[in-house]
């Protein structure tokens, strides 16, 4: 039988808040948010900025399916160990520039797999299993329009002939 999701679930977070200010990488931050409350520790976010060699995608930001097979096949390292805080190109030049010598340790610290979740019921499920989830979301201008006094987000416009509002990005 299926179980039953709680109605509310307030797991105990201990990891720093990252700010990625103008690094674009917000993407990178939350994975590496999750693994330092999972490990302890500060994780060198930027090892996985830099490392594009998984994708086709070399500019500013972070493609999740991208940064998770990353994340499974070259690992992380710990902040003392790639300390860098770069925006692109810089982070992918220093990356390829230092990575082979420190990949057998970086292997040392990867995900084992991950998952598409389909659904918010598959979301709620795996929380409540204890497993991390990170949701990535496309922003369209009618994000402007959020505020303090009108929180709720409309969906973006499409109009009849197939055209969609203007699309800000990725978070």
């Amino acid at each position: 039988s299926e179980a039953v999701l709680p109605a509310e679930y307030l797991p105990e977070v201990k990891a720093a808040v990252h700010n990625q200010g103008q690094i674009n990488n917000c993407a990178t931050h939350a994975l590496t948010a999750c693994l330092e409350n999972e490990l302890g520790g500060s994780l060198a976010f930027n090892w996985y900025y830099g490392n594009r060699r998984y994708s086709d995608h070399k500019g500013q930001g972070t493609v999740e399916r991208d940064l998770l097979k990353t994340a499974q096949k070259d690992g992380c390292l710990v902040w003392q160990k790639y300390p860098y805080q770069e925006e692109m190109p810089s982070a992918m030049e220093r990356f390829e520039a230092a990575a082979d010598p420190l990949l057998p340790e970086a292997r040392n610290l990867n995900i084992g797999s991950y998952w598409a979740l389909t659904g918010f019921d598959g979301v709620c499920q795996a929380l409540v299993d204890g497993k991390f989830v990170q949701l990535g979301l496309q922003l369209f201008g009618t994000i402007r329009k959020v505020t303090k006094e009108n929180p709720m987000l409309e969906e973006p416009i499409i109009d009849k002939n197939g055209g969609i509002e203007d699309w800000l990005g990725g978070h």
